[in-house]
């Protein structure tokens, strides 16, 4: 990995590649000094590791049928929801914290679910 490249990682806290995957493409690219030299880098870094730096586009597009409000799309990327699937697998307290404690919130990702299936 070149030291440009570390540089700004540690600049911005990131200390393990691994840590990559909570955040957007779009706000890795909003790091200061990340340009068009080292993004190339990191992309080929974290593929060599097999680690996935994800977009917001990419969920919206999967949750494009069920009409999410867009705010529940950072909340998914958080809660590393990428599509209908990983639903599946969350229990209602889960959705709960993914709504980061809002109920109104929830209720409405609760209501939008069951109108999807």
């Amino acid at each position: 990995m070149l030291k440009q490249l570390q540089d700004v990682l540690m600049q911005n806290n990131i200390l393990y590649l691994s840590q990559l995957s909570i955040h957007p493409r779009a706000e890795i690219l909003k790091f200061r000094n990340m340009g068009e030299g080292t993004m190339p880098e990191l992309d080929s870094t974290c593929r060599k590791y097999g680690i996935q730096i994800r977009s917001l586009a990419s969920i919206r597009e999967a949750f494009d049928s069920c009409h999410f409000p867009a705010m529940l799309h950072n909340l998914f990327f958080q809660g590393k929801i990428f599509c209908m699937d990983d639903f599946k697998h969350k229990t209602a307290h889960d959705l709960y914290v993914i709504c980061q404690r809002d109920y109104i919130l929830y209720k409405l990702l609760h209501s939008i679910l069951f109108s999807c299936d």
